[in-house]
């Protein structure tokens, strides 16, 4: 389960073209979308999967994703859309604002509610 976790970092890296370290990305940001990945990738063979979520390694892709009722109400986010924000993202704060101001989603009025709460 842990090479789509691993392959997540490396595609991150790449998207940011090398400006990941020095601080220039937040560690909850990076661990977030990695998780986010490995969760992704993996139910597509292991349907019901879900990582164990702790610190910096949280859940918020799965929530911007799952469509499940509950804490989050928020949904339909696309992995893709996720990932595509992250080029310009470098804090917790501006994943939310980049995912707000590129998409149109129903649900993006609880997103603060999902960032706070991760």
């Amino acid at each position: 389960m842990q090479l789509p976790y691993e392959l997540a970092h490396a595609s991150h890296w790449e998207l940011r073209k090398n400006n990941w370290n020095d601080n220039n990305v937040e560690e909850k940001v990076k661990e977030s979308w990695a998780r986010g990945v490995q969760w992704e990738l993996t139910r597509m063979v292991h349907n019901g999967y879900t990582p164990s979520y702790f610190g910096n390694y949280t859940g918020v892709v799965q929530d911007l994703i799952d469509g499940k009722a509950g804490y989050d109400q928020v949904e339909n986010y696309t992995i893709k859309e996720i990932e595509d924000v992250l080029s310009r993202t470098s804090t917790w704060n501006d994943w939310r604002i980049n995912l707000i101001n590129n998409y149109n989603n129903a649900t993006e009025e609880n997103l603060d509610a999902i960032f706070n709460r991760w």
